[in-house]
């Protein structure tokens, strides 16, 4: 998942490219965000995403697109329970944050 979302990172950054990965732990989840201040994702397209195919607005930045990149990440990410958001500015940024959960102990049982 985070290999395919750096990758998306990469293949749309901006001419000065920074890539930022954080951790925040909660109660109850430990919350792991990416951040990159490449093209970004239009608003109206943002809630399509992680749709199989989905390649947005056909621009020269978006020839190679396959449409599954974030397709995968979403699938693997529902695999193992996880939860997925994005957010996004055109022109400015994109942001994946993943949220996994904490397992409550049952004691060694």
């Amino acid at each position: 998942m985070l290999g395919q979302i750096v990758s998306n990172a990469i293949k749309y950054s901006s001419d000065s490219p920074m890539l930022t990965i954080s951790v925040i732990h909660s109660e109850t989840a430990d919350i792991l965000s990416v951040e990159d201040n490449g093209i970004g994702v239009k608003k109206y397209n943002l809630p399509y995403i992680f749709q199989k195919g989905f390649t947005g607005d056909s621009t020269d930045s978006r020839k190679k697109a396959t449409g599954m990149g974030l397709y995968l990440v979403k699938k693997m990410a529902d695999d193992l329970n996880l939860h997925l958001e994005a957010a996004s500015q055109w022109g400015k940024s994109f942001k994946i944050v993943i949220f996994f959960p904490k397992l409550r102990s049952n004691g060694g049982k």
